[in-house]
């Protein structure tokens, strides 16, 4: 099974905990983030800003990883349980269908 990259938004309210600090401090405190995240596993650590409804600017830190051997599983089981339930759902809408227009699938085999 192939991993894949896992992308997340490590910190979403930096610029709060930025305010008040000099150029010198805040950039010391971004590297100490960095490298925090660095040692947990996440590459390509990047910033990048939201503003919100209220015109309220969020600075976020979004990060990269190869998902662990436990989400590369976890997620093959959400998938098949996924494809399932779609198949479940369209086979409830197809009879729905049939019945609406007077068709007989009663002797029709699943696949």
């Amino acid at each position: 099974m192939k991993k894949q990259e896992v992308k997340q938004t490590l910190d979403s309210n930096c610029l709060c905990e930025l305010s008040g600090l000099t150029l010198r401090e805040a950039a010391s405190y971004l590297n100490k983030r960095s490298e925090h995240y660095e040692a947990e596993g996440y590459i390509n650590i990047r910033f990048d800003t939201d503003i919100d409804y209220d015109g309220d600017t969020y600075l976020m830190i979004n990060g990269s990883r190869l998902e662990t051997d436990d989400e590369a599983i976890a997620r093959a089981v959400k998938e098949v349980r996924m494809e399932k339930k779609a198949r479940e759902h369209d086979l409830k809408v197809f009879k729905a269908t049939a019945e609406r227009l007077g068709i007989n699938v009663e002797g029709i085999k699943e696949l």
